[in-house]
């Protein structure tokens, strides 16, 4: 019994490790996407920025604006995922060294006053 839970839990971790491996790629593909489009905006804003120059025209300049806008929105995204993905992990690695000194494991009530073995 004990070695077809095994090979359950075999065929399971095959199974979780496929289709999170195609929602990896999913998600690069995704960025890249997401790269793609802003380096598009991008050339548009800095077409409209140069027309803006020769002409003048306030629709030029709003319009560059616009699209420099689209172009920095990934890039923001970019920064805050980073940004808070470093703070979870600091933060789960702190929890972490709270419960361990050294290569003791302590509990989760363990109590670090002097006195606490003495009575």
């Amino acid at each position: 019994m004990r070695a077809l839970s095994e090979l359950a839990g075999v065929i399971v971790a095959g199974f979780a490790a496929f289709f999170g491996g195609i929602l990896f790629l999913a998600g690069l593909v995704l960025l890249w996407l997401s790269g793609i489009a802003s380096a598009l905006f991008l050339m548009i804003a800095a077409f409209a920025g140069v027309m803006y120059a020769f002409t003048g025209s306030h629709h030029a300049a709003v319009i560059a604006l616009g699209y420099l806008g689209y172009a920095a929105v990934p890039f923001v995204v970019t920064f805050v995922l980073a940004y808070y993905h470093g703070k979870l992990s600091d933060a789960r690695q702190q929890r972490q060294s709270l419960h361990r000194i050294g290569s003791l494991r302590l509990e989760q009530d363990a109590s670090f006053t002097p006195d606490a073995g003495r009575r």
